[in-house]
């Protein structure tokens, strides 16, 4: 997901950026991009003879948003020589030009995100500081122009997501790891007539989800640029994106019927777990062997034989479950966290009781109402330690997302005095019920808050961590 999430952050950093410099085939070529023609526009690209700064950004991001969609390590180890051919085109324009500069700044930063997804840290360090010192230049020498706030912006809301460990990388590359200067700079760029203010807006909803969590569905500025721009599949992705992690799961499978993405691999998969959301088994093992044939990489495949395991298991095919676990664990050592969980669950090849693991399903799916109703089903003796640590962190949940917080905050409670070593439910109660506490009481939010970090061994403890040190940090 966070290779989609980078094509999405790369499409609002890029071409509606300086549409009014466009051309009017530029503006063409724009619109078959965002389409997701790129043939065609590859096509119509060649034919442009005016070879400025405008269209080199258009012939990097054709080359950026193909590499960023998809995971194919020859394709880059090919075209990755392209950045050198654009940046010595830049530097033959003129170079007292605003829009030029902010280009070769462009460039830099786009070839940080490809390096980044590919592996290569450190050559996409470097390009992330010339990136940043690039706009700090243009910050003071142009302080007026909004294009390079959204840039800046962007980089300090970036850098603040970046775990704890990891963030010498932000520093390495200059980066100041700043919230609220961030937003402010992402605001001024949103809220203030210029090119990328329809951009900016768009960028600013991405930062209200997924970095500050203040809404967790589409926004009437998104599903008003979705109107107003048929054509943008890219922003239709960000809205399935938004409604995933929202848990909106029929509206998800509805903007997926709507896309020409929803033949893209990672939307199979959004489907498929869909599907088994809504407890339509057959469909949703369809659509995962579908995605696993259109997807030749390791990436989510454990992930996609365990959730093919729990559909085993609720559907009571001992055989199919034990063989796909078996699978998994004999798989090598895998780099992303769902994996990760796959291959360690796997390992231990210990099932929680089919009516919790239903329960998990509906509510990681939004159907909050079906998942008390399973919950309510369960005799909490006949439980394991362990199913009852998961049943209070589930009941915790469900309260929460109806509503109910000071019901939440007991179940998560109950949780936490239950916990089992290994496991990452209390971990994560304790970083939801400090989020809850923070609207009341901060002093006991920062110790629920600081809890999180006396576990150890368990897993998505990186993510869990990193979520618990920015509701620290907002405190």
């Amino acid at each position: 997901m966070r290779f989609i999430l980078s094509a999405l952050l790369l499409f609002f950093l890029t071409s509606i950026s300086c549409f009014s410099q466009f051309s009017e085939k530029q503006k063409m070529v724009y619109t078959q991009i965002a389409s997701l023609e790129f043939d065609s526009a590859s096509v119509l690209l060649a034919t442009d003879k005016d070879i400025n700064a405008p269209h080199i950004l258009l012939q990097n991001y054709l080359v950026a948003i193909k590499l960023l969609l998809h995971d194919n390590k020859d394709e880059f180890k090919k075209l990755k020589s392209r950045q050198d051919d654009y940046l010595q085109i830049i530097n033959t324009l003129d170079d007292n030009d605003y829009i030029t500069k902010w280009v070769r700044g462009e460039l830099y930063l786009q070839w940080a995100l490809i390096k980044g997804k590919f592996g290569e840290q450190v050559a996409a360090t470097k390009d992330a500081y010339t990136a940043y010192q690039i706009f700090k230049d243009l910050e003071n020498e142009y302080p007026q122009n909004v294009l390079h706030k959204k840039n800046l912006g962007w980089m300090h809301m970036m850098a603040s997501l970046l775990p704890g460990k990891i963030r010498w990388l932000a520093k390495m590359a200059g980066v100041t790891v700043n919230y609220s200067l961030g937003f402010e700079q992402l605001s001024k760029a949103a809220y203030t007539p210029n090119d990328v203010q329809g951009e900016a807006l768009l960028f600013k909803e991405w930062t209200d989800v997924f970095v500050f969590k203040n809404q967790d569905t589409v926004s009437s500025e998104l599903k008003r640029f979705i109107q107003s721009h048929p054509y943008h599949e890219l922003a239709k992705l960000l809205e399935i994106v938004i409604l995933k992690k929202g848990n909106h799961n029929e509206l998800m499978l509805s903007a997926i019927e709507k896309t020409k993405l929803m033949k893209q691999p990672y939307l199979i998969y959004l489907k498929a777990c869909g599907l088994m959301y809504k407890a339509r088994y057959d469909e949703a093992i369809d659509a995962f062997k579908l995605f696993l044939e259109k997807y030749h990489y390791p990436h989510y495949s454990y992930d996609v034989f365990l959730k093919l395991a729990f559909i085993a298991h609720i559907s009571g095919d001992n055989a199919t479950r034990d063989k796909l676990i078996e699978k998994i664990a004999s798989l090598p050592k895998p780099d992303f966290e769902q994996d990760i969980y796959a291959q360690n669950f796997a390992i231990k090849g210990v099932f929680p009781a089919k009516e919790l693991l239903i329960a998990r399903l509906y509510s990681d799916g939004g159907y909050m109402l079906k998942a008390d109703s399973v919950c309510n089903t369960i005799e909490l003796s006949q439980l394991s330690p362990s199913e009852k640590e998961e049943y209070y962190y589930r009941k915790g949940r469900i309260a929460e997302q109806l509503k109910k917080n000071s019901d939440a905050m007991e179940w998560y409670e109950k949780c936490i005095n239950n916990h089992v070593e290994g496991n990452y439910f209390a971990p994560n109660a304790c970083l939801f019920k400090g989020k809850l506490l923070a609207k009341t009481n901060k002093k006991e939010a920062k110790v629920y808050l600081k809890r999180v970090f006396k576990y150890k061994n368990y897993d998505y403890k990186e993510s869990i961590e990193t979520k618990a040190e920015k509701a620290l940090d907002e405190l």
